[in-house]
């Protein structure tokens, strides 16, 4: 599986970018969440309830990032 044998340690920390984390409650990778969190060090955490609730989500981050950029 791809998402567990990448090296993330040494990678992730160089994302400058605002990144959303975002994972459902029964995603797989939720155990992971908060540690690829800190490893970000410009990331949002968001654990979704149900589809709508993660569409919401990412469009209100969507929408702060664009407003940040104009």
């Amino acid at each position: 599986n791809a998402a567990f044998a990448y090296q993330k340690e040494e990678r992730l920390p160089l994302v400058a970018t605002p990144t959303l984390l975002a994972c459902a409650e029964s995603d797989m990778l939720l155990p992971y969440l908060d540690a690829v969190a800190a490893l970000m060090p410009r990331a949002e955490r968001y654990v979704a309830r149900n589809s709508a609730d993660m569409v919401e989500r990412m469009c209100a981050f969507l929408d702060r990032q664009n407003a940040a950029a104009a």
